[in-house]
C-alpha cells in the first residue's frame, strides 16, 4: 500500500511539474525549463539559460539553480506574485521582480550606481504558440530626482542597456544585460520557437552534464540528455586522429544493481546528446541510469510507473 502511495504521489508530482505550458504562470521555474537567447547584430552570440536543479539556502527557504554561462543563480517564486534572488556574497535574499504591483512601482532595495528598480509598464501583445493576448511586464532602472517637487522619475535611466520583459507563461523573454532576445524556450517540456536555428558549432560546452530523464516517471519511454564537454585546450598532437572522440558509456541498472541496458557504448565527440530509453519490456519499479565519459561518471534515479 505505501509503494502504491508512493507512486501515485510521483504521478500527482509530475502531472504539476510537467505539464503543458499554463499561460497564467508569470515566472515558470522547474527543473529542465530552458531559455535559448540570441544577441548582438554582428555574428550574433547563441546561448542558453537552464534551471538545472533546486537547493536550500542558509535562511531555510528553496531556490531553483540557475546555470547561466556555468555561473550559478539562485532564484524563488512566491504565490505567482513575486520573484527572489538570493546573494550568497551578502547571504540575503532581494526582491527580483513584482508582478502584482501596478505599473511605476518601485523598489529601493535593488540598487545600482544611484538607480532603483522597479515596473515600468504593462504591456498585452498576440502570442503566436498561446494563440492569444498575454501580458509582458517591463522592468527597468529609474533615476528618482528628489531635488524637485514633487520627486520626478526618469524611466530608463542607464544608458545602452535594455530593460527586462517577461512574458507571461514564458518568463524573460528580453533582458539588456545578458540575455538579449529570446528566440526558442523548453518550458515543462514544451518547445517553443525554432531550435534548430541554433549554432551548435559556436556553442562551447564547459562542462560533463548528465540531466534528468524526462518524463519522470515514465511509461513506457523516457528521453535522457548529458553533455560532453569542449576540452578548453586540444592537444596539437590530436591531428585527424581527434575523430575519434572519448569513450563514453550510458548503462541502466536495476534496484539490485544489476545491469538491464546498454543504451551507449561508444567513442563520441564533444556536444549535447539525446537518448531514448524503451522499458516496455520491463516491470514498474525503480531504476537507474549511470554516464561515464574518461574520468567522470554520474548516476541518476528514474521510476517505471505502468
Amino acid at each position: 500500500m505505501k509503494l502504491r502511495l508512493f507512486y501515485l504521489s510521483l504521478i500527482f508530482s509530475t502531472i504539476c511539474i510537467f505539464a503543458q505550458i499554463d499561460s497564467t504562470i508569470w515566472y515558470p521555474l522547474a527543473a529542465g525549463n530552458t531559455w535559448f537567447y540570441r544577441y548582438g547584430m554582428m555574428d550574433p552570440l547563441e546561448y542558453t539559460v537552464s534551471v538545472i536543479g533546486d537547493t536550500i539556502m542558509p535562511n531555510g527557504k528553496t531556490y531553483w539553480i540557475f546555470d547561466e554561462f556555468g555561473n550559478k543563480k539562485y532564484q524563488r517564486v512566491e504565490n505567482n506574485k513575486y520573484a527572489y534572488y538570493y546573494n550568497r556574497a551578502d547571504s540575503l535574499e532581494y526582491l527580483l521582480y513584482d508582478f502584482a504591483s501596478p505599473d511605476k512601482t518601485i523598489w529601493p532595495e535593488n540598487t545600482f550606481e544611484g538607480l532603483d528598480y522597479g515596473i515600468d509598464t504593462t504591456q498585452y501583445r498576440y502570442n503566436s504558440y498561446f494563440q492569444k493576448i498575454v501580458p509582458i511586464k517591463i522592468f527597468d532602472w529609474v533615476l528618482i530626482d528628489s531635488s524637485s517637487t514633487p520627486p520626478d522619475t526618469i524611466w530608463g535611466a542607464l544608458l545602452d542597456v535594455w530593460p527586462t520583459k517577461i512574458t507571461k507563461g514564458i518568463g524573460v523573454t528580453n533582458d539588456g544585460y545578458d540575455h538579449g532576445g529570446l528566440y526558442a524556450a523548453i518550458i515543462n517540456g514544451d518547445t517553443i520557437g525554432t531550435l534548430t536555428s541554433v549554432n551548435e558549432s559556436n556553442i562551447k560546452i564547459a562542462d560533463y552534464e548528465l540531466a534528468q530523464n524526462f518524463p519522470n516517471p515514465f511509461n513506457p519511454t523516457t528521453n535522457i540528455k548529458f553533455n560532453i564537454p569542449t576540452p578548453p585546450h586540444p592537444s596539437p598532437y590530436q591531428g585527424e586522429g581527434d575523430r575519434e572522440g572519448l569513450s563514453v558509456s550510458l548503462f541502466v541498472f536495476d534496484i539490485l544493481g544489476k545491469k538491464i541496458a546498454t543504451l551507449i557504448n561508444e567513442y563520441k565527440q564533444p556536444g549535447k546528446y539525446e537518448v531514448k530509453f524503451n522499458a516496455s519490456n520491463l516491470p514498474s519499479g525503480v531504476y537507474f541510469y549511470r554516464l561515464t565519459a574518461g574520468d567522470f561518471s554520474d548516476t541518476k534515479k528514474m521510476v517505471l510507473l505502468r
